[in-house]
């Protein structure tokens, strides 16, 4: 579910100019704004270009355009928060690349965003989500609506971000019951998820 850098598994792409497991990058920036030189070198050096590129915490503002961001390489996705500063999600698709927002259950209330990728020969859809440490109700109704939207696609759901949950074994499903967490756990495996990293 979150992780730095998260083999896809999806080999067999039959391109020779792309690779046969997918590179997904996510990250907390805890602000793009002021981290926007360090965010190019510490990932665009690093990693090169990577296809997929997941950040939460931008700390965009509709004031920010996308031309903030490195849009001449990427397509840009993005869901700012709107009622108090802070949080954010975007999710940064690299240019040649087919995909498009793709609507999942309700997401109004959360800062979490979808979208559909092609990507060589596979189709999927790959979700970034931001929830804060205090997370309420609404925040697992609408992670709820998203996992049962889900069970109606044919293609695989990938789902990364920052969830805030410090006491989740993913390994031996155990959590705590402090910030929802238990309640967490039980959602994602109930619907069949598991933890890459």
């Amino acid at each position: 579910m979150q992780g730095h850098e998260c083999g896809a598994g999806l080999s067999g792409v039959n391109s020779a100019a792309k690779p046969s497991v997918l590179t997904l990058i996510s990250l907390n920036a805890r602000s793009l704004v002021n981290k926007l030189r360090d965010f190019e070198a510490e990932i665009l050096d690093r990693f090169g270009l990577p296809p997929i590129i997941c950040v939460t915490e931008t700390w965009l503002t509709a004031s920010i355009p996308d031309s903030f961001l490195p849009v001449n390489l990427y397509q840009v996705f993005r869901r700012d928060r709107v009622d108090r500063p802070g949080g954010g999600v975007c999710i940064l698709i690299r240019r040649g690349i087919s995909c498009h927002v793709c609507e999942l259950g309700d997401c109004s209330n959360a800062e979490m965003l979808c979208v559909k990728v092609k990507y060589g020969s596979k189709n999927f859809v790959v979700c970034v989500a931001y929830r804060n440490s205090v997370a309420d109700t609404d925040t697992m109704a609408v992670y709820r609506s998203v996992l049962q939207a889900s069970t109606k696609l044919s293609i695989p759901l990938l789902i990364t971000g920052d969830f805030n949950l410090p006491d989740v074994r993913w390994n031996t499903c155990q959590a705590s019951a402090r910030f929802r967490q238990a309640e967490f756990l039980q959602l994602f495996t109930e619907f069949g998820f598991r933890q890459y990293v």
